[in-house]
């Protein structure tokens, strides 16, 4: 009698274990968008705080404000700006104006500290790497130039 008893249990909850199961609801998986939306947000904002942090690394003073473009010359890369009724002229390479015209809004972030002698010579250093750079690009497209004439 007894192992009847067993065997009726056993089959009842073989019987209910799907019924069970059923009714556990299982959520639905994110859309995968999702995820790499939240993790391109989340580098765009470690990529603004590190920025931030390189700007700001020995910095004596720093100041943001916004503006209207008074004027721009994208040929020379300055800016004058006016904000709170003050004019500010900065310059920019003339390339990243590209996009601007007079009455745009903008928003100028700007930071200063002085220059050790230590800095002077990585300015230097880095002055000459970028002309030794412009010197090589010159003397390979004279001598594609060259060729060509041949």
């Amino acid at each position: 009698m007894k192992r009847q008893q067993v065997y009726l249990l056993a089959a009842i909850l073989a019987l209910a274990a799907p019924l069970a199961l059923a009714q556990t609801a299982t959520p639905a998986p994110a859309p995968a968008h999702s995820a790499t939306a939240q993790k391109q947000a989340m580098r765009k904002a470690m990529r603004e705080r590190m920025q931030k942090r390189r700007m700001m690394r020995g910095a004596m003073g720093s100041h943001r404000m916004e503006g209207s473009v008074m004027s721009v010359d994208k040929t020379t890369g300055m800016l004058e700006v006016k904000s709170n009724g003050h004019t500010v002229r900065v310059h920019f390479p003339p390339e990243t104006l590209a996009g601007l015209k007079t009455g745009d809004k903008v928003m100028l972030r700007m930071s200063f500290r002085k220059v050790t002698p230590e800095m002077e010579a990585r300015m230097k250093q880095r002055e000459d790497r970028m002309k030794a750079r412009r010197d090589k690009m010159k003397s390979k497209a004279a001598a594609a130039a060259k060729k060509d004439g041949k």
